[in-house]
């Protein structure tokens, strides 16, 4: 069973909830160890679980382009073949 629009969208939404909730919480903690701002932002960039996340964003947001365009869905070679 496909995920349906709403599903794609709620499911995005909560992770670009978690996304904000876990930097947020980085930025936190490392502001009250007098962390630098490079540093923090360095930790951020480098969070395994926020480039998770961020992944399963880009995946999701392609699933809702093909639902919402699916005559796009077409391969690549199709197009040489209609020359």
């Amino acid at each position: 069973m496909k995920a349906s629009q709403k599903e794609l969208n709620d499911s995005i939404e909560e992770l670009r909830n978690y996304s904000n909730r876990l930097t947020k919480e980085i930025t936190t903690m490392s502001q009250k160890l007098r962390i630098s701002k490079e540093k923090i932002q360095a930790s951020i960039n480098e969070n395994l679980e926020l480039k998770n996340i961020a992944e399963a964003i880009k995946v999701l947001i392609n699933e809702q382009k093909k639902i919402s365009n699916p005559n796009n869905n077409l391969g690549a070679n199709q197009d040489l073949t209609d020359s």
